[in-house]
């Protein structure tokens, strides 16, 4: 099975050829690396041109407007080509073996379309913060642990080309939520989802955000689960 390895990039000048180089090295002369400038402004836009003429299987794609990023996703599912999407953050490390162990658990199990992987997690220096992504996070492969934390981070993902194509239509009826948290919601509707505990990934991140972030009233709390549930519900492929 080919790969497309795919990165939305904004801003990230400073780690984003860590972010090329960890996932290019693991990448074979039939797969791809799709990367998608958000019109960054630091001049990430014009490294990873340079980038693109040292790695002959780097496509490049500059926006003319800002996107965000999940349009921006939807813009690289749309123009990828190969078996396998495998999501590389432009500020993460994928580390030695993540497509090597991705393709083998797709290939060896065919009711599974969807990878989401443990890793990983380092601060903006690169010092490690926590060796298990998975246990520091609380992920859980359960509907109601999901219901209730919506935990599911897109850099954990990849998933089978036939999978977007089959759930398209499903996926962009509801553009309100975060494109990960769709995605994970209709592959466990529709138990295509695997947990791989295995640490593929290392995962950047930043104590800004974490202090940054707003409380969620209780009411808006039950209404973000009742949405979530309204997800779930509507999210069986047929």
């Amino acid at each position: 099975m080919t790969v497309s390895a795919l990165m939305a990039c904004y801003n990230r000048k400073e780690y984003v050829e860590k972010a090329v180089e960890s996932i290019e090295k693991q990448l074979s002369e039939e797969d791809e690396l799709l990367i998608s400038d958000d019109c960054s402004t630091d001049g990430t836009s014009e490294f990873i041109d340079a980038l693109s003429e040292k790695y002959k299987n780097i496509k490049v794609f500059h926006q003319s407007e800002n996107l965000g990023v999940d349009k921006n996703m939807t813009f690289l599912f749309d123009n990828a080509k190969n078996d396998i999407f495998i999501i590389c953050d432009s500020d993460d490390i994928s580390l030695d073996g993540r497509v090597e162990a991705i393709t083998k658990e797709l290939e060896e199990n065919n009711k599974i379309s969807v990878i989401y992987s443990n890793g990983e997690v380092i601060d903006e220096t690169g010092k490690i913060v926590s060796n298990d992504f998975f246990k520091s996070f609380r992920q859980k492969d359960s509907l109601i642990h999901q219901l209730i934390h919506t935990t599911y981070y897109g850099t954990f993902f990849a998933f089978k080309k036939d999978f977007y194509i089959r759930i398209r239509s499903k996926f962009l009826s509801n553009q309100k939520e975060p494109w990960d948290r769709r995605i994970g919601f209709i592959a466990k509707t529709n138990n295509e989802i695997c947990f791989l505990n295995k640490k593929l990934i290392k995962y950047r991140r930043w104590t800004g955000n974490v202090s940054a972030k707003k409380k969620t009233s209780f009411i808006n709390k039950v209404k973000n689960r009742f949405n979530w549930l309204k997800l779930y519900l509507s999210a069986k492929v047929k």
